[in-house]
């Protein structure tokens, strides 16, 4: 994974619908863990609220768009699970929410995303223990550890698919 296809991984993820659903019910632990530690003045409490707000909000409004237009009869509460286009469009609300909140921070916000949806906590926290010596239960979360481990992780993926292959 690079930073140039970043952004589209992201927005058609497999796991999306899921790390949505997360957002909404506030279960996205490490992620707003890792927004806190990236964000000067913001705590995971903070990460929490603004991110299930904005999304929910949101949802709302295309949620009363779809039916008003006739596009969709589903309830508010399946809307974004049974329907790939406003799944897709509440990714890339969320990413916006990201870009709006983060600012200069963004790609540091997008990789931690990716990070949850693609499931590499763990790698994360061993990645970051060998960079900075130190373990413990949270691993530090910086852009410049964050940025680096994308790379990382693309060279383990490029190593595990060519043993594979072997």
């Amino acid at each position: 994974m690079t930073p140039d296809n970043l952004v589209e991984h992201v927005l058609s993820h497999d796991n999306r619908k899921k790390i949505l659903a997360g957002l909404m019910n506030g279960t996205c632990r490490w992620f707003y863990g890792a927004i806190s530690q990236i964000h000067p003045n913001m705590t995971e409490e903070m990460a929490r609220q603004k991110l299930r707000v904005s999304l929910e909000s949101y949802l709302l409004r295309l949620h009363r768009i779809y039916r008003g237009a006739g596009l969709t009869k589903e309830p508010y509460d399946k809307f974004y699970h049974e329907n790939e286009r406003s799944t897709e469009a509440a990714m890339f609300y969320l990413l916006k929410t990201l870009h709006t909140t983060c600012g200069k921070l963004y790609l540091s916000s997008v990789i931690a995303l990716w990070i949850d949806l693609e499931h590499k906590e763990e790698e994360y926290k061993s990645y970051a223990c060998m960079c900075t010596g130190e373990e413990s239960e949270a691993p530090i979360v910086t852009p410049y550890l964050l940025y680096n481990f994308l790379g990382y992780s693309a060279e383990m993926d490029e190593e595990k698919s060519a043993q594979t292959l072997q």
